[in-house]
């Protein structure tokens, strides 16, 4: 399974996301965890979308422009 970012940027930007780790969970019993994406650069991060596959879903989706040093909170289900 994967969690996607489209991202594009004149300056080449690069990003950096924290690791994605589930404990173990019951079954059909959901778990939330949350995962930074963060733009180390020193110029703007432009995201034109982020998505998973699989049977995760994460919030928020859609496009988002990150400014240097910020970072965007996701929620991964």
């Amino acid at each position: 399974y994967r969690l996607q970012f489209d991202i594009f940027n004149l300056a080449d930007p690069y990003l950096s996301v924290t690791p994605l780790i589930f404990d173990t969970t019951q079954i059909n019993e959901p778990v939330t965890v949350p995962v930074t994406v963060y733009n180390p650069d020193n110029q703007s991060l432009h995201i034109s979308s982020i998505s998973t596959t699989g049977p995760f879903t994460v919030t928020p989706t859609g496009q988002h422009t990150l400014p240097p040093q910020g970072s965007l909170e996701l929620s991964v289900t």
